[in-house]
């Protein structure tokens, strides 16, 4: 949902209008100031909400042939 251009309330209202019954919405955010956004909007709309934050961390060989994890940012999945 990144560009929403301040619109994410608006852009959630009008996807979740659209869902057939039983649909999912599933939205991947990087900032965890929007994920709670989209949780409670999805919440102010009736919707069954659940939210998980996805870690990673790539490899990386440090000189001596060892490998250390390079931690990555994490990713919010909110789905409704």
């Amino acid at each position: 949902m990144g560009g929403s251009g301040g619109k994410l309330a608006d852009i959630l209202t009008t996807v979740t209008s659209r869902l057939v019954p039983g649909g999912r919405i599933v939205v991947n955010l990087a900032a965890l100031e929007r994920s709670q956004e989209v949780y409670h909007r999805l919440k102010e709309l009736e919707f069954a909400v659940e939210m998980v934050m996805v870690n990673a961390a790539r490899g990386q060989e440090l000189g001596d042939g060892t490998v250390r994890l390079q931690s990555l940012n994490p990713v919010f999945v909110v789905s409704a």
